[in-house]
């Protein structure tokens, strides 16, 4: 049996011992934040603390955080073990520079405004957060923005968008919406479109770039840590229509040039998945 194997098979008892009583169901408790890190040491590969302080409350960042992330982002569209894994990776990421910015104590909003977050109660979210556990992305030494937003649905089978009149709305390219978006961008305004597929125009295509030439993200400023933007639909497209393993989606959308803070492992092949994905466009 496959180390990761026999992690699926002993997966549903860990939910148990990680969440207390509430298990897979009722809010985790975990007492205050300094109990907190008494009982969950910080991670030696990505410098985060064990646990943090929520809206939701103070809980362990692996897995409960990560797995809640990933569970109300992505884990009801899929069980593609390789898109799940990615989206745990950006969000460890996300959460890694929210802190670094902040501080470790900060508060960490669970909105869509930040990261949504659900009580995890899948096994395949506790399985993307103890796979990946300490694995954050950098560029040139520096943690990346990991900036990730749903993009669109309607995706070719080699998971490009298809036309924006195809995703709902009436304009002639991505490209025309991505003008539009900037400039309510850039005057304070509310941007004018609905649903989720219009965050394609913020999704970034990296594969095979680096340095320079590794596009940034219009949603985030011109800084070092903007190495571009995951789309969620088409990370899920990468992993059951074309076999990307983890790292492989990581790059396709940051690029080429991403550091790792541990090697990941290659994914057992699993299932497939269809359903519905969160509102959600990290935007801090």
């Amino acid at each position: 049996m496959s180390a990761r194997a026999a992690t699926r098979r002993g997966r549903l008892a860990f939910c148990a011992l990680a969440l207390g009583l509430g298990a897979c169901g009722g809010p985790p408790s975990f007492g205050s934040l300094a109990e907190c890190r008494a009982r969950h040491a910080p991670s030696p590969d990505d410098g985060l603390p064990g646990c943090i302080k929520t809206d939701a409350g103070v809980m362990p960042i692996e897995p409960t955080y990560i797995a809640g992330v990933v569970q109300c982002e992505l884990a009801g569209l899929t069980d593609a073990g390789a898109a799940l894994e990615a989206q745990a990776v950006a969000a460890r990421t996300y959460l890694a520079g929210h802190l670094e910015r902040k501080g470790d104590d900060a508060r960490v909003r669970t909105s869509p405004r930040f990261q949504c977050w659900k009580n995890p109660t899948h096994a395949r979210s506790l399985d993307a957060a103890q796979q990946t556990a300490g694995v954050v992305l950098r560029y040139d030494g520096a943690l990346i923005g990991a900036n990730y937003v749903a993009g669109a649905r309607s995706l070719t089978i080699d998971c490009l968008p298809k036309s924006p009149s195809v995703n709902g709305y009436d304009y002639p390219t991505w490209a025309a919406m991505r003008r539009v978006y900037q400039q309510h961008r850039r005057a304070g305004k509310r941007i004018p479109f609905g649903g989720v597929s219009w965050t394609e125009v913020v999704v970034t295509r990296n594969e095979g770039r680096r340095g320079a030439d590794v596009a940034p993200t219009p949603m985030a400023g011109r800084v070092a840590s903007n190495r571009g933007a995951f789309g969620q639909h088409a990370a899920v497209c990468l992993a059951e229509n074309l076999g990307y393993e983890t790292a492989d989606i990581l790059r396709f959308f940051y690029g080429d040039d991403i550091e790792f803070s541990r090697p990941l492992a290659p994914v057992d092949p699993e299932g497939e998945g269809v359903a519905s994905i969160s509102n959600t466009v990290a935007t801090e």
